[in-house]
């Protein structure tokens, strides 16, 4: 579970008492991170302002008449600061096939010395075997004794991919002073008859939205504790205009039980991780990035006790859905599964060939269904990899 910052597990407010006094060195470090953190002073700035924010203290003290203090220093890197301070998120970092895009682990997780590809391992992947290197271990060299050396090794994978816990996130948002309110306010907000529908919330599909095929099933927007978000990818070059090409793009979440006004503020936006370049994955490939958040997902979408959250110690019970997904046309097909739009079977809502484009009679189409859809994948999993190229050509997924 997430380690609160600074060890506050609660967001009661405690009684203040004049003993609890901070010692000037973790004084020091947290102002440092609030004017990192909150006013964008930059690493290097840091270097030069931490030592003269010691002198400022020791200068505050001693003119206080107070009892003098041990000697401290406060770090001039700000990693240290936010390590010390427990500031630093918890991001795994993901070895990532350059080639294949699946990921083998965790950089620490290493043991070969020189590890390749293991996607083969997966039990739906039926191609040949990827033998692409993952990258190298580097070593250093410290004397620890007069006529000893102690060797360190470190991996260093070619391509890699940081992903940030979905649960470590949510608990950290759902402790923001007066979040809960806010969400259970406008999840509860009813739209005026009669006029214009401008959020989407306002449409009826979302309200009557279950989740588990059954219509007799509560809608999942009405369980307490219920959260829905979107999904959004896209990619983009990593230089700007510069000729230079190297296509990257984020993969993030945005909370669509917040007001529309509050909804894309980047302190309200999760952001899964990267995904790395020089090119776009292909949409099977796609899928490796997105495992470590839809493992969450799943047990997300059974509820989670988040404890505490701004409504208390005691914490909430919370559900997640993912509701909607945000994307140009090009990465939408990647992300849901579906054929490009250049493919026979190019529509997402129905089954038209591209053949009777033009045709706009409902004979020349059915609209897809759940139980179709469900089946089509059960056959492509079940196929060779010549089958599926023909199963994803003839159905569209």
């Amino acid at each position: 579970m997430f380690s609160p910052a600074l060890g506050l597990n609660s967001t009661a407010q405690k009684p203040y008492s004049s003993s609890q006094t901070l010692p000037p060195q973790d004084l020091g470090m947290i102002i440092s991170a609030i004017l990192s953190l909150r006013y964008d002073i930059p690493c290097r700035a840091s270097r030069i302002l931490n030592p003269s924010l010691s002198l400022l203290i020791k200068s505050s003290i001693s003119s206080s008449g107070g009892p003098p203090t041990p000697a401290f220093h406060i770090p001039q890197d700000l990693s240290t600061i936010f390590e010390h301070l427990q500031l630093e998120p918890m991001i795994p970092n993901y070895i990532c096939c350059p080639q294949s895009f699946s990921l083998n682990g965790l950089t620490e997780s290493v043991t070969t010395d020189q590890p390749h590809c293991q996607r083969h391992n997966d039990p739906n992947d039926h191609d040949p075997p990827c033998t692409q290197s993952l990258g190298k271990f580097i070593y250093s060299f410290e004397p620890r004794t007069q006529n000893t050396t102690n060797i360190k090794q470190k991996f260093i994978p070619t391509t890699h991919f940081l992903y940030q816990p979905f649960k470590n996130w949510l608990a950290v948002f759902l402790q923001r002073a007066g979040i809960m309110e806010i969400l259970h306010q406008h999840q509860q907000s009813q739209m005026p008859k009669g006029s214009p529908k401008c959020d989407i919330w306002n449409g009826l599909v979302w309200k009557c939205f279950t989740g588990t095929r059954n219509i007799n099933d509560p809608p999942f927007m009405f369980i307490p504790g219920a959260l829905a978000f979107s999904i959004y990818v896209d990619w983009f070059n990593a230089h700007g205009k510069s000729t230079r090409l190297a296509s990257i793009g984020p993969i993030m979440l945005i909370c669509l039980n917040l007001p529309p006004s509050e909804r894309l503020k980047p302190e309200n936006v999760y952001v899964a991780g990267i995904i790395p370049g020089p090119k776009e994955p292909a949409s099977l490939q796609l899928n490796y990035l997105l495992m470590p958040l839809i493992n969450e997902l799943k047990e997300l979408w059974q509820g989670y006790h988040f404890s505490p959250t701004s409504t208390g110690p005691s914490g909430s019970f919370i559900r997640v859905a993912i509701l909607t997904a945000i994307a140009d046309v090009v990465a939408m097909r990647k992300l849901t599964g579906f054929i490009s739009h250049s493919g026979n079977h190019f529509c997402n809502f129905c089954t038209i060939h591209k053949a009777q484009i033009e045709e706009i009679g409902p004979q020349f189409h059915y609209t897809r269904s759940y139980q179709n859809h469900k089946s089509t994948i059960a056959k492509w999993l079940r196929a060779t990899p010549q089958q599926r190229q023909a199963i994803f050509s003839e159905y569209g997924v």
